[in-house]
């Protein structure tokens, strides 16, 4: 479980980087 939360927590928060990267761009 401990595994599994720690991929989502760092793919959540590369997502929400390329979200705001790709705002700025927009």
């Amino acid at each position: 479980m401990a595994k599994e939360y720690g991929i989502t927590r760092q793919t959540v928060y590369r997502m929400k980087k390329d979200y705001e990267s790709n705002q700025e761009a927009s």
